[in-house]
């Protein structure tokens, strides 16, 4: 990536504004103009999905206002948010251009009505790999030139500073405790005081020894524990999501990355679980009115998640055949026939 020099002091400015306020609403709008200096653009946009610390669907812009009330009402068939949401990366309005896609021709005609464009950037805001939302980075008028590779890369160099720090503008405080050490045959060795009272919750008596527990957590948090500690799948995390006292959480598993700890002792601490609050979109979205299964609502949280088909086999030990009758029956119970429908149909 290469960046002029205006660019670079651009660049320097920005992180400096970013880093000495929380980005907000305000704060954001007397970026718009520094952000198209770095980019060489004239439009932003930021789009955030209902989430924790997020109540309502938030959509910032310096578009024009005619823009956003038709890009608003049409956003459904948005095709560069429809490959996002399939892809969970970055896409490119001039990649897409020439591709068959349903709607494209109908959702472009309606937009160039009002601003027309000659390449647009969408990059997925991300945190603990889920998609909360979009920035979306367009040039005006047909005859300017398309993003080069270049630009392109300026362009997700510069989001990822604004994503950066949005994340410290919404991040939600871990609670104290919140961790646990497990040893290789399953046993809890280590445990914090909120951790403990979970633990406790989920297992009863048996909470220092989850997996012979007999409680209706077992059999799932048993089935988790293989997947992670299997020889066969390459070491990384995964998690264990649950409702308890009407909230939801999950149990992040990670290796514990402790040097010389020996490969053969079975009582070595090698797993840590962290507790953490559940990301659900819509909080009542369980007593909605679609009656969700407890696995639909588990694969509904993958989708929002950015997993694609395979990742969500591998998270619920489930096949990929199994995850795409789940995904059917979701689409027919909402009334949609793809992802980014759900998002928007449970995020309203």
């Amino acid at each position: 990536m290469h960046l002029r020099e205006d660019q670079t002091h651009n660049i320097h400015k920005l992180v400096s504004e970013l880093f000495s306020s929380p980005l907000n609403t305000s704060s954001l709008a007397r970026l718009y103009p520094l952000i198209g200096r770095i980019t060489d653009s004239q439009y932003f946009a930021l789009v955030l999905f209902p989430g924790p610390n997020i109540f309502e669907p938030i959509y910032l812009s310096n578009n024009p206002d005619d823009f956003n009330s038709i890009y608003l009402e049409i956003q459904d068939k948005d095709f560069l948010l429809q490959e996002l949401f399939n892809s969970a990366r970055p896409v490119l309005y001039n990649r897409l251009l020439m591709q068959d896609i349903p709607e494209k021709e109908e959702f472009l005609t309606d937009l160039n009505k009002v601003r027309p464009v000659s390449d647009c950037c969408y990059v997925p805001i991300k945190f603990e790999g889920r998609i909360f939302g979009f920035i979306g980075i367009a040039r005006e008028g047909a005859s300017n030139l398309p993003f080069n590779a270049n630009e392109v890369g300026i362009i997700h160099f510069t989001c990822s500073f604004l994503i950066e720090s949005l994340g410290r503008s919404l991040a939600v405080p871990e609670q104290e405790g919140n961790e646990g050490v497990l040893n290789r045959k399953g046993e809890v060795i280590e445990a914090g005081d909120s951790m403990e009272e979970v633990l406790k919750g989920l297992f009863g008596e048996c909470w220092k020894t989850p997996l012979w527990s007999f409680t209706p957590h077992t059999a799932r948090f048993s089935e988790q524990w293989r997947s992670f500690t299997s020889p066969l799948i390459l070491p990384g995390s995964s998690r264990f999501t649950f409702e308890l006292r009407g909230e939801l959480f999950y149990l992040e598993f990670s290796s514990l990355k402790a040097p010389f700890l020996s490969e053969l002792e079975m009582d070595s601490p090698c797993v840590k679980i962290t507790l953490k609050p559940g990301n659900r979109l819509v909080p009542a979205y369980r007593d909605s009115e679609y009656s969700f299964t407890r696995r639909e609502e588990e694969i509904i949280d993958c989708i929002f998640r950015g997993l694609t088909n395979p990742e969500i086999s591998t998270e619920l030990c489930i096949s990929v055949s199994t995850v795409k009758k789940h995904i059917w029956n979701i689409f027919n119970k909402v009334g949609i026939d793809n992802r980014m429908g759900l998002v928007l149909s449970l995020s309203s």
